[in-house]
């Protein structure tokens, strides 16, 4: 499976709270599962952290199996662009990054914005 920015800013306040939540409940349900951020998930984690907060980011985020974007996967975003662009669908740029992530690695795209990633070809959104 593939984490969105969602998840990844609700995992973060739920250990910071020392509350278990929603994304600790799905990560005990389907612990077996490799779970992968695209880069572009995790420079929106970053945004939020000023640089002495860096080494925090990279604690969390080193938890996952960092997905980069290849040639492949931009092509696979030039056509989810062109497809929502044409339904008339607003889906934002980095929002297209993740799933063409998704969708390039075959997992699924676990968000709490499920919604958001519907009707996008080769995109399987989990809800959590």
């Amino acid at each position: 499976m593939i984490v969105d920015t969602t998840f990844l800013i609700d995992l973060e306040r739920e250990l910071r709270r020392r509350t278990p939540g929603p994304v600790a409940a799905f990560l005990r349900e389907h612990g077996s599962m490799p779970v992968g951020v695209s880069v572009v998930a995790a420079a929106e984690l970053s945004e939020g952290y000023e640089d002495a907060g860096r080494i925090a980011v990279e604690r969390l985020l080193g938890s996952f199996e960092l997905l980069t974007i290849d040639p492949e996967t931009s092509w696979i975003w030039s056509r989810l662009s062109r497809q929502s662009r044409a339904e008339g669908r607003s889906v934002g740029d980095n929002d297209l990054w993740i799933a063409a992530t998704a969708a390039r690695h075959a997992r699924p795209l676990v968000t709490r914005n499920a919604r958001d990633f519907e009707r996008l070809p080769g995109v399987v959104a989990l809800s959590y």
